[in-house]
């Protein structure tokens, strides 16, 4: 894997002026298109950061494709405590969930080291061991 092109402080700082510029280039988009085409960028940013520029673009798509479905099961989920058809406690617990089932398909595309550099030190109750996570 090849070293971080930015440093966190570039990226923080692209990432502050990416809503601005997203509104300038798209003035007729509503919020919710804002919205999406910020967290895409955003997610594309946060792989050139965490994984470097270079990282390749086939696993970069398949990382993306696994980042939009756990978008949209999260946005379920969300949808779902909103109605009131979960309490928070199974909301919490299908997050949880989510987050284990979305580092293990991560886990498939990334290796060892790509996964500690992506998800730096992890996600609270949810281990960085490769053997836990199925690191490829």
């Amino acid at each position: 894997m090849k070293k971080r092109s930015m440093r966190e402080d570039e990226y923080l700082a692209r990432l502050e002026k990416m809503f601005g510029e997203l509104r300038s280039e798209m003035p007729q988009a509503s919020d919710q298109e804002i919205f999406e085409a910020f967290r895409e960028r955003e997610f594309n940013l946060t792989l050139d950061f965490r994984l470097g520029e270079e990282f390749p673009i086939e696993r970069r798509q398949a990382l993306k494709e696994i980042h939009n479905q756990i978008v949209i099961r999260m946005e379920e989920l969300q949808s779902a405590m909103m109605a009131g058809g979960m309490t928070p406690a199974d909301y919490a617990a299908a997050l949880q969930l989510l987050v284990k089932q979305m580092k293990e398909k991560y886990g498939a595309v990334l290796d060892t080291e790509e996964m500690e550099a992506f998800w730096g030190d992890g996600i609270p109750g949810i281990p960085l061991d490769p053997e836990l996570v199925g690191c490829r």
